[in-house]
């Protein structure tokens, strides 16, 4: 099972990259507009393999307007020509009056990568229409390249049962693996919510993220984890992770 992370916007891609190459299967770059061709002459320029990188689309690109799926497109066009086929990306909160053109925009992006050999996994939501797997499921169905990537602290999963019936509604593809609390997502996970979840992971056998940002203070109040503290916390994880497994 491969065990990677998402990288941290707070350090810079260059040693997000030699991190990964010591550490990690492989880096969920998270693709930021302003940061794209810093983001890609790091990457031509780091040499890792390509089979070791998966692009994170970040939340400002909304799937229901035309101009951005055009230029999700184009950029999709560009990673690919370094290699790079897989690719997470979130959904709208909510779909509404949007939802008809929301499904064309997907089914012409879905094509789109298709054509160059491009896996997509669209990531569920912690609120709105797409927290409902079953409503991720009807934009998945039916397309060869397209999967399911788990956000398991979006969900709030906490055990191998909640894991196995997600995956009986849909099939995961993709793990983003995280707790929350509170309503905060993305926090450590304990030994324990390891050990819950651990029958679960093996089962399914797809790729894990680890997509720590944050830590809880007085059991309330969200604090973001330091570069180098974060770096700790997830390397502590992998180890249990693969422990367990």
């Amino acid at each position: 099972m491969r065990i990677g992370y998402i990288n941290d916007k707070n350090s810079s891609i260059e040693k997000e990259l030699d991190f990964c190459k010591r550490n990690f299967d492989y880096c969920e770059i998270t693709i930021f507009r302003k940061d794209v061709e810093d983001y890609l002459r790091a990457i031509k320029k780091s040499k890792l393999q390509s089979s070791r990188i998966i692009a994170h689309f970040d939340w400002s690109y909304n799937l229901c307007l035309k101009d951005d799926i055009a230029e999700m497109q184009k950029l999709l066009s560009r990673m690919s020509g370094l290699k790079i086929k897989k690719y997470v990306i979130h959904l709208p909160i909510e779909a509404g009056a949007k939802k008809r053109k929301l499904f064309e925009n997907l089914d012409a992006l879905a094509d789109f990568a298709q054509k160059r050999g491009i896996k997509i996994f669209f990531e569920n939501n912690s609120t709105g229409y797409f927290s409902k797997i079953e409503n991720v499921r009807d934009v998945v169905s039916g397309k060869p390249n397209i999967g399911f990537a788990l956000d398991v602290a979006h969900a709030g999963i906490k055990s191998a049962e909640e894991l196995t019936e997600i995956n009986d509604i849909l099939k995961i593809n993709h793990i983003h693996f995280s707790s929350s609390k509170n309503g905060i997502d993305h926090l450590p996970l304990s030994q324990e919510q390891i050990q819950d979840m651990h029958k679960g992971l093996k089962k399914l056998s797809a790729p894990i993220t680890l997509e720590i940002f944050h830590k809880m203070s007085d059991g309330k109040r969200r604090l973001d984890l330091g570069v180098r503290e974060r770096k700790k916390i997830i390397v502590a994880l992998k180890k249990s992770i693969q422990t367990c497994l």
